[in-house]
Order: C-alpha cells, then structure tokens, then sequence
C-alpha cells in the first residue's frame, strides 16, 4: 500500500529530522524544502507539486539515514523485513537507494555475513540466507558474494 501525499510530507519530515540528528546538524526550518528538492531529483529537477518528489526524497533520506546510523546486521534484517509502513511500502526502491550508495553493498556484505557466521537471533543465520536469495534473485550482486556461500 502507498503512502498518500499528506503521510509522504509527514514521512519526509520526521526523516529530515532523523537525517541531520545522524549528521549533528541543525539546519534553518527553510532548508527543508531545498533539501526536499536535493534528494526528490529526477533529471535535475524536483517539484513539491509532484507526490513523486516526495517518493524519491523519502527513499533516498532513508536510505542515507540507515546506512548512517544503522549496524550492518540491523541493516540488512530491515531490507530483509521492514516493519514500518513506509518500509514495507517501499521496499524494493529503499533496497535500491541503499545499493545505489558506495558503502551500500559493502556493508550489506558485512550484515550478511555477521548474521550468517555470528548469529545472535536464532532466526538470524536464515533471515541471512533468505535475504540473500533475494539479493541473488533480483539484483546482479552475486560476484560481490562470492566467497559468502551462504546458500549451502
């Protein structure tokens, strides 16, 4: 289920919030919406008019706030299941985001492998496999897995 427009500003918000609190930031209250603009960028352009700017500055604040604040294992059990509504709704484009960053895919690598040699859940060692058969599924990462072997 998508989020509507209002649940999107909101969303956007309160990650805005989250963003610059991982950042030590504290920018003006009129820095938000060129910030909207920054992250919402299709082709150079964003509109706030547009309920797809708001999708893309969501996704990608997501993003950027997890692989900022999250450990590698936490990271990967989020993509793995999400348990927010905006997760859950926009899990393949955040997963998209998350890969689309230069550390993404590294620190993928390391929650997987963490979780699979290192469980602490008795869940953790097939929540690993689970997530990597998806990887292996709808991205073309499995090179960058190879010595994992966490199929078998």
């Amino acid at each position: 289920m998508k989020l509507t427009l209002k649940q999107l500003k909101q969303e956007a918000t309160e990650l805005w919030k989250v963003l610059n609190e991982v950042d030590g930031t504290d920018p003006a209250p009129d820095q938000f919406r060129k910030d909207i603009r920054q992250y919402g960028k299709l082709d150079g352009k964003a509109d706030l008019r547009c309920r797809a700017t708001w999708e893309r500055a969501c996704i990608a604040m997501e993003a950027a706030s997890m692989l900022k604040s999250l450990e590698n294992t936490d990271l990967v059990l989020y993509l793995h299941r999400p348990d927010t509504p905006f997760g859950i709704a926009y899990r393949d484009q955040i997963l998209e985001s998350v890969l689309s960053h230069k550390t993404g895919l590294l620190q993928i690598k390391n929650g997987l492998e963490r979780l699979y040699r290192q469980p602490v859940e008795a869940t953790d060692r097939a929540n690993a496999i689970e997530f990597f058969s998806y990887l292996a599924q709808t991205h073309e990462v499995a090179g960058a897995f190879s010595p994992l072997a966490l199929a078998g």
